[in-house]
Protein backbone atom coordinates (compact mmCIF):
# COMPACT_ATOMS: atom_id res chain seq x y z
CA UNK A 1 0.00 0.00 0.00
CA UNK A 2 1.34 3.40 -0.97
CA UNK A 3 0.29 6.99 -0.46
CA UNK A 4 -0.93 8.73 2.65
CA UNK A 5 -0.65 6.82 5.90
CA UNK A 6 -3.95 5.38 7.14
CA UNK A 7 -5.18 5.16 10.72
CA UNK A 8 -8.02 3.39 12.47
CA UNK A 9 -9.84 2.90 15.76
CA UNK A 10 -11.67 -0.05 17.27
CA UNK A 11 -15.36 0.90 17.31
CA UNK A 12 -16.71 -2.39 18.74
CA UNK A 13 -16.41 -4.01 22.17
CA UNK A 14 -13.36 -6.01 21.16
CA UNK A 15 -11.72 -6.94 17.89
CA UNK A 16 -9.45 -9.94 17.23
CA UNK A 17 -5.98 -9.34 15.81
CA UNK A 18 -4.91 -12.38 13.79
CA UNK A 19 -1.54 -13.75 12.73
CA UNK A 20 -2.57 -14.03 9.07
CA UNK A 21 -5.35 -12.58 6.87
CA UNK A 22 -7.80 -15.43 7.51
CA UNK A 23 -10.72 -15.89 9.93
CA UNK A 24 -9.29 -19.30 10.87
CA UNK A 25 -5.88 -17.86 11.70
CA UNK A 26 -4.55 -17.73 15.26
CA UNK A 27 -5.68 -14.75 17.31
CA UNK A 28 -2.47 -13.14 18.57
CA UNK A 29 -4.02 -10.20 20.41
CA UNK A 30 -7.16 -8.12 20.69
CA UNK A 31 -8.20 -4.48 20.39
CA UNK A 32 -10.59 -2.99 22.93
CA UNK A 33 -13.05 -0.22 22.16
CA UNK A 34 -11.33 3.06 21.35
CA UNK A 35 -7.85 1.59 20.89
CA UNK A 36 -5.93 2.85 17.89
CA UNK A 37 -3.91 1.34 15.08
CA UNK A 38 -2.17 2.42 11.93
CA UNK A 39 -2.53 0.50 8.70
CA UNK A 40 0.57 -1.15 7.25
CA UNK A 41 -1.01 -2.80 4.22
CA UNK A 42 -3.98 -4.72 2.88
CA UNK A 43 -4.61 -8.08 1.24
CA UNK A 44 -7.79 -9.85 0.09
CA UNK A 45 -10.15 -7.77 2.23
CA UNK A 46 -7.86 -7.78 5.29
CA UNK A 47 -5.74 -5.02 6.78
CA UNK A 48 -2.36 -5.48 8.40
CA UNK A 49 -2.13 -3.06 11.32
CA UNK A 50 0.15 -2.04 14.16
CA UNK A 51 -1.42 -1.30 17.56
CA UNK A 52 -0.73 2.17 18.92
CA UNK A 53 -0.74 0.92 22.52
CA UNK A 54 1.89 -1.82 22.29
CA UNK A 55 3.11 -1.94 18.66
CA UNK A 56 1.67 -5.43 18.19
CA UNK A 57 1.27 -6.29 14.50
CA UNK A 58 -1.40 -8.49 12.97
CA UNK A 59 -4.39 -8.62 10.66
CA UNK A 60 -7.98 -7.47 11.09
CA UNK A 61 -10.92 -8.07 8.81
CA UNK A 62 -11.77 -5.22 6.46
CA UNK A 63 -15.40 -5.49 7.57
CA UNK A 64 -14.34 -4.35 11.05
CA UNK A 65 -11.89 -1.61 10.03
CA UNK A 66 -12.93 1.91 11.06
CA UNK A 67 -10.61 4.46 9.47
CA UNK A 68 -10.00 7.90 10.97
CA UNK A 69 -7.93 10.91 9.99
CA UNK A 70 -4.37 11.43 11.14
CA UNK A 71 -5.56 14.48 13.09
CA UNK A 72 -8.13 12.45 15.03
CA UNK A 73 -5.60 9.67 15.59
CA UNK A 74 -3.18 12.11 17.21
CA UNK A 75 -5.97 13.71 19.26
CA UNK A 76 -7.14 10.34 20.57
CA UNK A 77 -3.61 9.08 21.22
CA UNK A 78 -2.86 12.11 23.38
CA UNK A 79 -6.20 12.68 25.11
CA UNK A 80 -8.05 9.40 25.66
CA UNK A 81 -8.78 8.05 29.13
CA UNK A 82 -8.98 4.42 30.15
CA UNK A 83 -12.29 2.89 31.21
CA UNK A 84 -12.00 1.14 34.58
CA UNK A 85 -15.49 -0.40 34.86
CA UNK A 86 -17.76 -2.05 32.27
CA UNK A 87 -20.29 0.26 30.65
CA UNK A 88 -22.99 0.21 27.98
CA UNK A 89 -22.94 2.51 24.96
CA UNK A 90 -25.80 3.43 22.67
CA UNK A 91 -24.58 4.13 19.09
CA UNK A 92 -26.49 6.76 17.16
CA UNK A 93 -27.41 4.37 14.34
CA UNK A 94 -28.86 1.73 16.71
CA UNK A 95 -30.42 3.74 19.51
CA UNK A 96 -32.42 0.77 20.86
CA UNK A 97 -29.44 -1.57 21.02
CA UNK A 98 -26.74 -0.70 23.58
CA UNK A 99 -23.54 -2.74 23.63
CA UNK A 100 -21.00 -3.36 26.36
CA UNK A 101 -17.53 -1.85 26.49
CA UNK A 102 -14.95 -3.29 28.82
CA UNK A 103 -12.24 -2.24 31.30
CA UNK A 104 -9.17 -1.13 29.38
CA UNK A 105 -11.18 0.55 26.63
CA UNK A 106 -9.96 4.00 25.57
CA UNK A 107 -12.45 6.88 25.58
CA UNK A 108 -12.10 10.39 24.17
CA UNK A 109 -13.23 13.44 26.09
CA UNK A 110 -16.95 13.17 26.86
CA UNK A 111 -19.67 15.43 28.14
CA UNK A 112 -22.90 14.27 29.78
CA UNK A 113 -21.71 10.72 29.09
CA UNK A 114 -21.70 11.38 25.34
CA UNK A 115 -18.77 11.51 22.93
CA UNK A 116 -17.83 11.32 19.25
CA UNK A 117 -15.46 8.65 17.98
CA UNK A 118 -14.56 8.16 14.33
CA UNK A 119 -17.37 10.43 13.21
CA UNK A 120 -20.00 8.55 15.23
CA UNK A 121 -21.79 9.73 18.35
CA UNK A 122 -22.05 7.37 21.32
CA UNK A 123 -24.21 7.90 24.40
CA UNK A 124 -23.56 5.98 27.59
CA UNK A 125 -26.50 4.16 29.18
CA UNK A 126 -24.90 4.85 32.57
CA UNK A 127 -21.86 6.48 34.16
CA UNK A 128 -18.51 6.20 32.42
CA UNK A 129 -15.84 5.51 35.04
CA UNK A 130 -12.37 6.32 33.73
CA UNK A 131 -8.88 6.88 35.09
CA UNK A 132 -8.41 10.64 34.94
CA UNK A 133 -4.85 10.41 36.20
CA UNK A 134 -5.76 10.83 39.86
CA UNK A 135 -6.33 7.17 40.76
CA UNK A 136 -3.84 5.45 43.05
CA UNK A 137 -2.29 2.59 41.02
CA UNK A 138 -1.78 0.49 44.16
CA UNK A 139 -5.54 0.61 44.73
CA UNK A 140 -6.67 0.38 41.10
CA UNK A 141 -4.67 -2.71 40.10
CA UNK A 142 -6.36 -5.11 42.57
CA UNK A 143 -9.79 -3.59 41.89
CA UNK A 144 -9.53 -4.27 38.15
CA UNK A 145 -7.86 -7.64 38.66
CA UNK A 146 -10.80 -8.85 40.73
CA UNK A 147 -13.24 -7.77 37.99
CA UNK A 148 -11.59 -10.43 35.81
CA UNK A 149 -12.01 -13.24 38.34
CA UNK A 150 -13.42 -16.34 36.57
CA UNK A 151 -13.10 -14.75 33.10
CA UNK A 152 -12.28 -17.57 30.65
CA UNK A 153 -8.76 -18.08 29.35
CA UNK A 154 -8.45 -17.19 25.67
CA UNK A 155 -5.16 -17.16 23.79
CA UNK A 156 -4.63 -13.61 22.52
CA UNK A 157 -7.49 -12.24 24.62
CA UNK A 158 -7.44 -8.94 26.51
CA UNK A 159 -11.04 -8.68 27.75
CA UNK A 160 -13.56 -9.92 30.30
CA UNK A 161 -14.94 -12.09 27.48
CA UNK A 162 -11.62 -13.97 27.29
CA UNK A 163 -8.06 -13.19 28.32
CA UNK A 164 -4.59 -14.75 28.33
CA UNK A 165 -2.05 -14.34 31.13
CA UNK A 166 -0.10 -11.40 29.73
CA UNK A 167 -3.19 -9.72 28.28
CA UNK A 168 -4.70 -9.84 31.76
CA UNK A 169 -1.65 -8.19 33.33
CA UNK A 170 -1.40 -5.58 30.56
CA UNK A 171 -5.04 -4.46 30.71
CA UNK A 172 -5.17 -4.43 34.52
CA UNK A 173 -2.17 -2.11 34.62
CA UNK A 174 -3.56 -0.02 31.77
CA UNK A 175 -6.56 0.86 33.94
CA UNK A 176 -4.07 2.05 36.58
CA UNK A 177 -2.30 4.32 34.09
CA UNK A 178 0.74 2.09 33.57
CA UNK A 179 1.67 0.96 30.06
CA UNK A 180 3.17 -2.52 29.75
CA UNK A 181 4.19 -4.52 26.65
CA UNK A 182 1.92 -7.25 25.34
CA UNK A 183 3.83 -10.50 25.97
CA UNK A 184 5.01 -11.97 29.29
CA UNK A 185 8.61 -12.19 28.06
CA UNK A 186 8.51 -8.46 27.22
CA UNK A 187 6.83 -7.52 30.49
CA UNK A 188 9.59 -9.35 32.38
CA UNK A 189 12.04 -6.70 31.11
CA UNK A 190 10.13 -3.87 32.82
CA UNK A 191 10.51 -2.64 36.39
CA UNK A 192 12.75 -3.47 39.32
CA UNK A 193 13.71 -7.05 40.15
CA UNK A 194 12.87 -7.94 43.75
CA UNK A 195 12.88 -11.08 45.89
CA UNK A 196 9.76 -13.10 46.58
CA UNK A 197 10.08 -12.11 50.23
CA UNK A 198 9.81 -8.43 49.26
CA UNK A 199 6.72 -8.92 47.09
CA UNK A 200 3.60 -6.86 47.85
CA UNK A 201 0.23 -6.22 46.25
CA UNK A 202 0.58 -5.15 42.57
CA UNK A 203 4.00 -6.76 42.01
CA UNK A 204 4.25 -9.13 39.06
CA UNK A 205 5.71 -12.64 38.99
CA UNK A 206 6.98 -14.47 35.92
CA UNK A 207 7.21 -18.19 35.31
CA UNK A 208 8.67 -20.66 32.85
CA UNK A 209 10.95 -23.67 32.42
CA UNK A 210 14.07 -21.48 32.63
CA UNK A 211 15.01 -17.85 33.45
CA UNK A 212 15.38 -17.01 29.77
CA UNK A 213 12.09 -18.64 28.78
CA UNK A 214 9.18 -16.78 30.38
CA UNK A 215 5.81 -18.30 29.49
CA UNK A 216 3.41 -17.15 32.23
CA UNK A 217 2.70 -14.18 34.48
CA UNK A 218 0.31 -12.86 37.11
CA UNK A 219 -0.20 -10.30 39.87
CA UNK A 220 0.28 -10.40 43.63
CA UNK A 221 -2.75 -9.59 45.78
CA UNK A 222 -2.78 -9.26 49.55
CA UNK A 223 -2.37 -11.99 52.18
CA UNK A 224 -0.28 -14.27 49.99
CA UNK A 225 -2.85 -14.47 47.22
CA UNK A 226 -1.84 -14.44 43.56
CA UNK A 227 -4.19 -13.82 40.62
CA UNK A 228 -3.48 -15.07 37.10
CA UNK A 229 -5.13 -16.43 33.95
CA UNK A 230 -4.74 -20.19 33.61
CA UNK A 231 -7.82 -21.98 32.33
CA UNK A 232 -9.67 -19.01 33.76
CA UNK A 233 -8.67 -16.03 35.87
CA UNK A 234 -8.14 -17.58 39.29
CA UNK A 235 -6.59 -16.92 42.68
CA UNK A 236 -3.87 -19.28 43.92
CA UNK A 237 -0.90 -19.01 46.26
CA UNK A 238 2.78 -18.68 45.46
CA UNK A 239 6.06 -19.74 47.08
CA UNK A 240 9.70 -20.01 46.02
CA UNK A 241 8.86 -22.99 43.80
CA UNK A 242 6.08 -21.24 41.93
CA UNK A 243 2.28 -21.16 41.79
CA UNK A 244 0.51 -23.63 44.05
CA UNK A 245 -2.89 -24.43 42.55
CA UNK A 246 -5.59 -24.37 45.21
CA UNK A 247 -7.76 -26.51 42.94
CA UNK A 248 -5.16 -29.09 41.85
CA UNK A 249 -3.11 -29.11 45.06
CA UNK A 250 0.21 -28.93 43.23
CA UNK A 251 2.77 -26.56 41.74
CA UNK A 252 1.67 -25.64 38.24
CA UNK A 253 4.18 -22.96 37.13
CA UNK A 254 7.88 -22.64 38.07
CA UNK A 255 8.80 -19.21 39.45
CA UNK A 256 11.63 -17.39 37.66
CA UNK A 257 11.34 -13.70 38.44
CA UNK A 258 9.47 -11.09 40.51
CA UNK A 259 9.21 -7.48 39.31
CA UNK A 260 7.91 -4.21 40.78
CA UNK A 261 6.61 -1.66 38.29
CA UNK A 262 4.85 0.64 40.79
CA UNK A 263 7.77 2.02 42.78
Amino acid sequence: MTGERKYGVCAVSCLPLRAFPDEKSEMVSMFLFGELYHVLGSEQGWYQVSAEYDDYIGWISGSAVHLITGKEYRYLAEGSKTLTRPAFLVPEEYSDHPFMILPGSSLPAFRDNSFVLGGKTFQSAGPLVTNDGTLNPLAQVPLTAMLFLNAPYLWGGRSLFGVDCSGFVQVVFKTAGIRLPRDASQQAQIGKTISLREARTCDIAFFGPAPGKITHTGIFLDNGRFIHASGKVRIDTIDERGIFSVERKQITHALQLVKRVIL
